[in-house]
């Protein structure tokens, strides 16, 4: 490609060696932008599972402090009735 372009410039074809030069970078643009992309995608299907796992683990703490509460209570509403 360097090659075609430096025998564009050579023959005064600036405008379109411009335009390769452009489409080039636009291509190496493109190609850093995908990669940036599929990374991000394998670290969100890294952490997906991670984050699910917490999820998880804060909703049967909360349903366990919840149940701990009420058997407070229970005690509570027993010992006050003798």
């Amino acid at each position: 490609m360097r090659k075609e372009i430096a025998k564009l410039l050579e023959t005064g074809q600036e405008a379109t060696a411009r335009i390769r030069v452009k489409h080039i970078i636009r291509e190496e643009n493109m190609m850093a932008a995908q990669e940036i992309v599929e990374l991000f995608c394998e670290l969100v299907t890294i952490w997906l599972p991670i984050i699910e796992a917490q999820r998880t683990r804060e909703i049967e703490l909360k349903k366990k402090q919840e149940e701990e509460e009420k058997a407070k209570e229970m005690e509570l509403s027993t010992s006050e009735g003798k």
